[in-house]
């Protein structure tokens, strides 16, 4: 599990590391039982939106980040003015028993409706037991100094943010800020690595929960990047989105998102400004919808109950490098069936961290052939389908974009042994030692590998498409035998993709290839060295944003979709389906895309 961690906010020019370690060690005796403690309430006298928080004089204790809302159930608090320094109490500004209905914004006030002299805050217990003291309010207030603050702590922290669970990713918690209905990250590298400053156009992955949010009126949330200009980042636009549960997603409107780009001094800094009314207290926000191990594991389990015996197994291939996740091998087939009468296809994804889009397609890949349709019979009559649905389990919970935690990128790691290609070097990550050492002992059974498909995602255009990257060309462009027959291969399995998943929302496949893959580190390189063209190995990239069906988006559903029509495309490459294709392929770029998408290099390394 990603280690569980609430991010202390502080501005951008200052921070307070002393005084959260502090309130991590203390702040647990606010509401012990019969504590010897002295805490009292205390809160921000020039704020129009002021949360009370706790206090000893020494450190502070903020609801929400270092006490739970639901630890003060019973708890009364008044924040009251007075008429003089120790005469009765008039006009509260509110006084609040705490509930299970009490939201974090129901505590709010304006501290600045009257003079800060004459403003006190006191919390009771649920024993009626006033926190602070025994003895009078006023005059405990004011010969004990426990008077409102002049000024905003600088280690305030509403709204909350965090990125408290797995994949979450807040950016550089340095650079984080928060203020009154406003929220801001500055993007980091994967695992906070300052080495990989120059690349920061892979520098993309956020995720994270603001609480803390009032729903009466328009929050902001602010994604910053910051770059040499010589060296850019990202900059294509996209829409984030959202959720009330961290289940339920949707994104945001056009309208609530607005793009900018400045340079000073040689940097160039890219923003995306977010603003909307949310409707409730807390909120997910993400670049795109995530998956982690734990969403996986229940997909996994939910489809277990569902199929018969067998017929869909899981196995540890090994264990991460870093956190000690398993990496794991999931199996679908009939097993009734000999193996020797089947062909295997084998299949990864997330090899880089945050491509979730894999995850996606795999859900629907496995949804169809755990269906009662003649399809997915056949299918299972008569290949293997074996799979890895989290190859970085590492970087995909702790929330990178691309690398391990080792900062390795997976993809452009799969380094052979010069010796024998068939194995990996001792240099290879362990993750892709596991996945090479799983092949080969599957490649010695009954039952041939006959196609492997490489799931990823790419960063993209709004309108790019989905694509594939095949391999060498036809021999009319000088390719050998083998080498032709990879890329009719290629070629045949991809048509089959546009045929059931619609030729308009898969890109249109160049006319070469290219030769480049075959000395690279590539997983297709690999197979190539040791299969040629009996194994199809292919990269698929999914997209992120409108794709081709704009004005909508691609969502889960539409890459579950997409994972469907693999599984019907492989029917059809093994000739257990005979599809009539309505048009011959179709090659070339149709549209002005980024001529880098298309790069393999680009793409991988």
């Amino acid at each position: 599990m990603k280690k569980q961690n609430l991010i202390f906010i502080v501005p951008f020019f200052l921070a307070s590391a002393a005084h959260a370690e502090g309130n991590k060690a203390n702040c647990s005796t606010v509401t012990a039982p019969n504590t010897k403690e002295n805490w009292w309430v205390s809160f921000a006298s020039d704020m129009e939106h002021a949360m009370p928080y706790f206090t000893n004089g020494k450190e502070r204790c903020y609801i929400g980040q270092d006490i739970p809302l639901a630890n003060l159930q019973d708890y009364r608090f008044r924040v009251f003015k007075e008429e003089r320094i120790s005469g009765p109490q008039r006009g509260d500004i509110y006084n609040i028993k705490i509930n299970q209905n009490t939201k974090l914004e129901d505590l709010r006030f304006k501290a600045t409706s009257s003079a800060a002299r004459f403003r006190s805050a006191v919390v009771y217990r649920p024993s009626g037991r006033m926190m602070g003291s025994k003895i009078t309010q006023s005059l405990n207030w004011w010969g004990n100094r426990y008077l409102a603050e002049n000024k905003k702590p600088t280690d305030y922290p509403y709204p909350l943010i965090s990125d408290d669970f797995l994949s979450g990713n807040a950016g550089q918690h340095r650079r984080l800020k928060t203020d009154f209905q406003s929220a801001s990250i500055t993007l980091r590298n994967d695992s906070t690595d300052d080495a990989l400053n120059a690349i920061p156009q892979w520098r993309n992955w956020w995720s994270v929960s603001v609480s803390g949010i009032f729903t009466d009126s328009v929050f902001e949330f602010n994604i910053y990047d910051t770059y040499p200009a010589g060296n850019r980042g990202w900059e294509y636009e996209y829409t984030p989105i959202y959720s009330y549960d961290n289940k339920t997603w949707q994104r945001f409107e056009i309208n609530d998102l607005k793009k900018s780009i400045s340079e000073h001094e040689g940097n160039v800094t890219h923003r995306i400004k977010i603003t909307k009314q949310f409707t409730k207290n807390k909120v997910w926000m993400s670049r795109f919808y995530p998956y982690s191990t734990d969403d996986f594991d229940t997909f996994y389990s939910d489809l277990l109950k569902r199929l018969p015996q067998g017929q869909l197994t899981k196995k540890t291939l090994g264990n991460s490098p870093v956190l000690n996740k398993p990496i794991e091998l999931v199996t679908m087939t009939n097993p009734k069936i000999p193996d020797a009468k089947k062909k295997r296809i084998w299949i990864h994804t997330r090899t880089h961290s945050a491509e979730t889009g894999g995850s996606f397609l795999v859900e629907g890949l496995m949804r169809f052939l755990s269906r009662k349709t003649p399809e997915a019979k056949t299918a299972l009559d008569n290949l293997i389908f074996h799979i890895v649905p989290v190859h970085n389990p590492d970087g995909v919970d702790s929330g990178n974009y691309r690398l391990n935690l080792k900062s390795q990128n997976l993809e452009v790691l799969w380094i052979r042994d010069p010796k024998n290609p068939l194995l990996l070097s001792s240099e290879a990550p362990i993750e892709n030692q596991l996945l090479n050492k799983a092949i080969r002992h599957l490649a010695q059974k009954e039952g041939k590998f006959t196609l492997a498909l490489n799931l990823h995602s790419s960063q993209s255009k709004r309108e790019t498409r989905p694509f594939f990257f095949p391999h060498f060309g036809p021999s009319a462009l000088g390719y050998n035998t083998e080498e032709s027959g990879l890329w009719n291969k290629s070629i045949k399995f991809i048509d089959f993709v546009k045929h059931y998943y619609g030729k308009d929302h898969i890109e249109a496949t160049h006319t070469d290839g290219g030769r480049s893959f075959v000395p690279k580190s590539y997983p297709e390189s690999w197979w190539w060295a040791n299969f040629k063209n009996t194994v199809m190995a292919l990269t698929l990239e999914t997209t992120y944003d409108q794709s081709d069906y704009a004005p909508g988006y691609v969502d889960k559903d539409k890459l579950r979709k997409l994972g469907e029509s693999l599984g019907m495309a492989a029917l059809a490459y093994h000739d257990l389906l005979s599809p009539s294709l309505s048009a011959a392929p179709t090659f070339g770029s149709q549209r002005n895309i980024d001529p880098m998408i298309h790069d393999e290099e680009n793409s991988k390394e």
